[in-house]
Order: C-alpha cells, then sequence, then structure tokens
C-alpha cells in the first residue's frame, strides 16, 4: 500500500491520543496538553523523537512505538534544553558578527574612506573585487555559484540601481531605517565622487560605512567578506585575532557554515538537529585541519560535506569563547537524568547516547564512526 508523506490536521486531543495509546508515549504527569500548546507539534515531537525510538522504527510512521518507556517530560526537558541552547549560540554569533562589521568597516574606511569626499566610496563597485570564474565553490551546486553573477549584474546590496540606473543605496537606506536622519547626515562640505550612491533629494547627505554596516545582514555581510579586495580582506581577518591561523578560503568558509547556523537560530528551528546545507561546500583543507566528519546530502550523493552541530561549534570556538555553553550542557545533563518520570536509567542513557550521536559524529582511529561525547563538547567550550 503506498502511503503519502502529507499528513492532514488533527486536533490536539487527537494527537495526544496517538501519541499515549498509539505510539505507548508515556504521560504520568499530564504535560502533553500544555507542552503541545507552547511548542510546534512537528519541532518538539517530530523532530526530537529519534532520539526516543529505536533505529529500526524511526522512519516507519505506523510503527513508532515508545515501549512505555519514556515519558513526556524528558521531551519537554529536551524541546527547552534545544531552546536555551539555540538562543545562547545565537547571542554568541551576534556578538562574533558585530567585530566583524566593526573590523571591516575600519580596515575598509582606513583604505578606501578617509577624506569627506570618499564617505561613500563604500558603495563604489571598484573598490571591490571581481570573483574570478574559477573563484572557490563557485560551481552550479555549491555556495558562490551566484556571486560572480552578483557581482556583474549589481545584485550586491551597496551596488543595486534605481530604474534610471543610478545607485540607490543611500536613497533606501535612509527612506528604510528612521535612525538615519538626512538633516544630521548632511555637510554642505560634502560632494559625492563618481560612481557613488547619492541622495537624491540632497547630493550633501551621507552615510558613512560604520553606520551603515549595521543594517546589513549576515548574509549581506557575508557577500561583502567575499567582495573585499584580498588585502582588505588580509586586515579584517588579522584584527579578529583568532585563535588559529585562516587562509582567506577557510575564513570565508568558516562565515559560510555560521550563516546557516545563525539562520536555524534565529529562526527557532531545532539547534540539535543541525546540518549546514547542501550547497555549503567546504574546503579539504577545512576538513582535515579540524577533522569535521561530513555527512552526504543523501544516498545519490556521493559527495560529503554537511557538518553538524559539534563541528560547527568546534569552528565557532576558534572565534569565540564558548564558555556559557557549558554551564546549559550542564544543567540539561543533570535535568535529564534527574527527571523522576518513570524512565529507566538504562534507557536514559540509551537516549542520551542517540543525542550525542545527532550532535555530532566523528571517525575513529580503526575507521569506525563514533559519537562525540559529553566530555569532548566541555573540551571546545573551554577553550
Amino acid at each position: 500500500m503506498w502511503l503519502t508523506g502529507i499528513k492532514i490536521w488533527k486536533s490536539k486531543t487527537a494527537l495526544i491520543n496517538q501519541l499515549i495509546k498509539n505510539r505507548n508515549l508515556t504521560d504520568n504527569d499530564s504535560i502533553l496538553e500544555n507542552f503541545l500548546t507552547e511548542a510546534n507539534y512537528f519541532e518538539a515531537i517530530n523532530g526530537l523523537e529519534s532520539i526516543f525510538l529505536k533505529s529500526s522504527n524511526r522512519h516507519q510512521y505506523f510503527q513508532k512505538n515508545y515501549e512505555n518507556k519514556y515519558d513526556a517530560k524528558l521531551f519537554h526537558i529536551l524541546y527547552d534544553f534545544d531552546h536555551e541552547l539555540s538562543e545562547e549560540i545565537l547571542k554568541i554569533i551576534i556578538e562574533m558578527e558585530l567585530k566583524i562589521k566593526n573590523s571591516v568597516a575600519y580596515n575598509f574606511c582606513r583604505q578606501h574612506c578617509q577624506s569627506l569626499n570618499e564617505t561613500m566610496e563604500y558603495t563604489n563597485k571598484m573598490n571591490y573585487k571581481r570573483p574570478e570564474d574559477n573563484y572557490p565553490f563557485s560551481s552550479s551546486s555549491s555556495q558562490n555559484k551566484y556571486l560572480l553573477h552578483d557581482y556583474d549584474e549589481d545584485k550586491f546590496i551597496f551596488f543595486k540601481k534605481n530604474r534610471g540606473g543610478r545607485l540607490n543605496y543611500l536613497n533606501s537606506i535612509v527612506k528604510k531605517h528612521d535612525s538615519i536622519d538626512k538633516n544630521f547626515y548632511c555637510d554642505n562640505e560634502y560632494f559625492p565622487r563618481a560612481q557613488v550612491a547619492q541622495f537624491s533629494e540632497n547630493k550633501h547627505v551621507a552615510v558613512p560605512l560604520w553606520v551603515a554596516i549595521q543594517f546589513l545582514t549576515f548574509g549581506q555581510l557575508n557577500m561583502m567578506l567575499h567582495l573585499l579586495k584580498t588585502e582588505d580582506l588580509n586586515k579584517v581577518i588579522e584584527q579578529m585575532n583568532v585563535r588559529d591561523k585562516f587562509t582567506n578560503t577557510e575564513f570565508l568558509n568558516c562565515m559560510d557554515v555560521f550563516n546557516n547556523l545563525r539562520n536555524t537560530c534565529a529562526h527557532g528551528r531545532l539547534v540539535i538537529r543541525f546540518r549546514t546545507k547542501a550547497n555549503v561546500q567546504l574546503s579539504l583543507e577545512l576538513i582535515r585541519k579540524y577533522n569535521l566528519y561530513c555527512y552526504k546530502h543523501d544516498s545519490s550523493n556521493t559527495k560529503k560535506y554537511l557538518i553538524g552541530l559539534y563541528d560547527s561549534l568546534n569552528l565557532l570556538s576558534i572565534f569565540e569563547n564558548l564558555h556559557r555553553l557549558k554551564k546549559i550542557f550542564k544543567k540539561f545533563r543533570y535535568t535529564f537524568f534527574k527527571c523522576k518520570c518513570g524512565t529507566k536509567l538504562k534507557d536514559k542513557h540509551r537516549a542520551w547516547d542517540s543525542l550525542m550521536y545527532r550532535i555530532g559524529k566523528y571517525q575513529n582511529t580503526k575507521g569506525n564512526v563514533d559519537a562525540h561525547t559529553y566530555r569532548d563538547c566541555k573540551r571546545i567550550f573551554d577553550r
């Protein structure tokens, strides 16, 4: 019998009955009603069920069976942990993002925007490099496939033009953001140079890069980093004062990973299930340097580039201190194992092992695949 993957709407009562009666999930403290009001069923139940189900029936819709071994309270504890972890990771990435923005603004302006009349030179395409045809990861299935096109077609936010063919960024930023006061950013001694964005109402208006860059999304910032001239990017990386030495390609590759991770956290998706996107290719140098475990996108794809949460945090720890994540993990581990919900300790350990396997794997010296341990996580948090 052919089974469709499209599921019809069910009431909360029907969903709870399905979990308790059909799938043998226990609910000793009757928390499912409130839990499924607070949390999305798809994320909280479907997204976490593989941690508690046997590997043999995780993906079989009519064979999902918790065998009365697991209580709904464990789902709630795991979901809350994911939410708290995600929020903290997002804060850390935003802190790193602000440092990068400050470094880019400082070093770019030192090179291209020193005088008053050079204020808007960050919108001058000539101050950036055109990606080469053989630019890293620019194949049809990789993350930079549109980079050359976007440069040539003026798709980058600083290069966009209006219907009249004039650079439109200055008009756009003044219109969109109330904090950009055209009267404040006006100087009668400012005269825009050719090939930069101009304010249509008053040519004496200009917004410095260190102000404008605060309004870039991480994706836009990432694209700007790719377009910086080599000497400008070198200065940015140098000022970041990261723990390890990076080539430009490795640095930009890390930014691709962090952009994916940031989006996962910002949009409320489960971070313990995190994988980088299939089109985010990783350099072999980066994979070897940090012993990254790469997953295939699907069974038909022979290339393996996807990395999970552990390896992504391992890369993030090179840029930022992750010590505060240790406290979240420690509290969760204590709560998970000390929770009085009728679940046997051996079953909790099996679920814990499944969780760690999901967070990150590695290939041991014998060539076998193992899960990273709680101790491994603490090691990257303590750097």
